[in-house]
This record gives C-alpha cells, sequence and structure tokens, in this order.
C-alpha cells in the first residue's frame, strides 16, 4: 500500500535489523509495532530517537488502551496508532507526522460489513 502511494519503503524483520538500516536523515517515517521478537517497538523508537531526535515515529499496536493507560512507553513515540486500523487511518497518520495535507478520505474495506468511509481518527498521541 505505501509503495502504490509513492513512497519508497524499507523493511525490517526485527528491531535489531531495523537499527542496523536506520541512518538519521535517510528515511522520512518510521513505523514499527510494539510487539516484535527481540527489542519491542519502544526500544526501537528509544534508540532512532536517540540518533535522530527529531526523527518521526509511528507505533502500531494491538495494546494501544494499555500502553496508553499504564504509560509503558518512553516518550519516544510520535503517534500510537492502535489495531485494527484502516488503510484510511494509516495514510492519515503518514500525512499528518509528514506535515503533508491530508489525504482525501476512502472507502474502506471492513471485515464485518460492507465498504465504509473512515470516520473515526483512531491515533492517540503518546
Amino acid at each position: 500500500m505505501l509503495q502504490n502511494d509513492g513512497y519508497a519503503v524499507t523493511t525490517a524483520s526485527s528491531g535489531e535489523e531495523a537499527l542496523a538500516v536506520f541512518e538519521p536523515g535517510k528515511f522520512g517515517l518510521v513505523l514499527t509495532d510494539f510487539c516484535m521478537p527481540g527489542m519491542n517497538g519502544d526500544a526501537l523508537a528509544a534508540a532512532i530517537k536517540n540518533m535522530a531526535p527529531t526523527q518521526p515515529v509511528v507505533m502500531l499496536t494491538a495494546y494501544a488502551a494499555d500502553l496508553c493507560s499504564a504509560e509503558c512507553l518512553s516518550g519516544n513515540v510520535d503517534l500510537l496508532l492502535g489495531k485494527p486500523f484502516g488503510i484510511a487511518e494509516l495514510r492519515q497518520a503518514i500525512a499528518a507526522l509528514l506535515a503533508q495535507p491530508e489525504p482525501p478520505t476512502l472507502p474502506v474495506e471492513q471485515a464485518d460489513g460492507p465498504p465504509r468511509t473512515d470516520e473515526r481518527w483512531g491515533m492517540t498521541r503518546a
């Protein structure tokens, strides 16, 4: 999806691998999951912010409510996007952090019904 939207994408299968390919100034945005083998997403975000303090970081997680209520995050995450989320929500998060105008609202396929127009932001500022 991100490549179809015109973004260059670099993937990593772990936090350690992501750190190995990360270079300050090379990436406009970092997307990470919270739960990963080895280093979790919060530790990755902290390491990235240590190398590049202004690097935007979005964390995807099924545990958004727990992380926010328990204040488990280090403060190095710019946006926390709770799962499940729609494609429109991910596009909005990327646009917001890259300071681009919001993309148009598009119909989103839902597993539990017909396509709908996304009506919720679904993000929590960390």
